[in-house]
């Protein structure tokens, strides 16, 4: 087959390369789309069956990777049975695996370990054991995800994880990499995963917080103009709320067509208008002037919210 190898696969035998179910496919390009397609309907299985039976066993891991890859390889779902150059012997898969589990079913039963360091260790020792003949760091990944959510992680928190993997993938089988020639070492691969997965739920936190903050102002804005409801008023209050929407500051010359309505209220007024309602605004603290332009202050809410755990120590 030509082309190059999908990022991670593992190298086939002629043997496994016959046993193609798509005889069209003709390069590496093509079976990397045929099996994305293959594995985009394994998801959809594994949302309709979740809580319906336990991913602690074999027979899940073999039925997930014979989902993921069925419409591809006629060996999916089934234990490799040739050496190759990662994991354990051929003749050690099964139990390999069974030690895993057994491993994994005690962690979760004794809380050894927090969920998401049961799950990422499954996840780094599946792959370490190499028990498929390709598509095994695909279905480490989607194991630890079903994993996190049989563990009781929210669907959000258990996305960081898989977010993570897939924003630094040369990272990810590098780490692999490092675990494999070190006989199967989790704690790089631990510390690396464990660090993405907090920053991630970081950097959740602070996108939940600037929502907050956001609808906090806008409401703020509102209050400002309770029972205030001249044209004028409301022109000034849809101005700075459409202001709020900006990044960046707004050069004065644009702030007329900073939006569609703000066009429209300003087409009929000229720049004294335009002044006055910017001053007012201006007096109300709910705009600055920059050298840019100008901005809306939604920045003051942070006065009443507590630092996000990610800043809270930061001087």
């Amino acid at each position: 087959m030509d082309g190059q190898l999908a990022d991670g696969a593992t190298p086939l035998d002629l043997e496994e390369e016959a046993e193609l179910i798509p005889r069209h496919i003709s390069t590496r390009a093509e079976l990397n789309t045929w099996e994305q397609a293959n594995i985009a309907k394994a998801v959809v299985w594994l949302g309709a069956r979740r809580r319906r039976g336990p991913v602690l066993s074999l027979a899940f891991l073999r039925e997930l990777h014979q989902r993921m890859f069925g419409e591809t390889w006629r060996w999916a779902g089934q234990f490799r049975r040739t050496g190759k150059n990662i994991g354990v012997p051929a003749s050690e898969v099964p139990e390999q695996l069974g030690n895993l589990l057994d491993d994994a079913k005690y962690w979760a039963d004794h809380a050894t370990y927090s969920p998401e360091e049961i799950a990422t260790r499954l996840h780094h020792r599946l792959a370490w054991i190499h028990p498929f003949g390709d598509g095994n760091g695909r279905t480490a990944r989607l194991a630890e995800f079903e994993i996190l959510l049989a563990l009781g992680v929210p669907a959000a928190a258990a996305h960081v994880l898989s977010n993570h993997y897939n924003q630094t993938r040369t990272e990810y089988y590098r780490h692999l990499d490092i675990s494999h020639k070190s006989g199967g070492n989790v704690f790089p691969f631990l510390l690396y995963a464990l660090q993405g997965f907090v920053d991630g739920l970081n950097d959740q936190i602070d996108t939940v917080r600037g929502q907050q903050l956001h609808v906090h102002w806008i409401n703020y804005i509102h209050d400002m103009f309770r029972d205030k409801d001249s044209p004028a008023d409301i022109r000034r209050r849809r101005l700075v709320i459409d202001l709020s929407e900006r990044v960046e500051p707004v050069p004065i010359a644009e702030v007329r067509r900073v939006s569609p309505r703000m066009a429209e209220a300003y087409a009929t007024k000229g720049d004294k208008t335009l002044s006055r309602d910017i001053n007012k605004l201006l007096a109300l603290g709910l705009i600055e002037k920059t050298p840019e332009g100008i901005r809306a202050r939604s920045e003051t809410m942070r006065a009443f919210h507590p630092p996000s755990a990610g800043h809270a120590h930061e001087g």
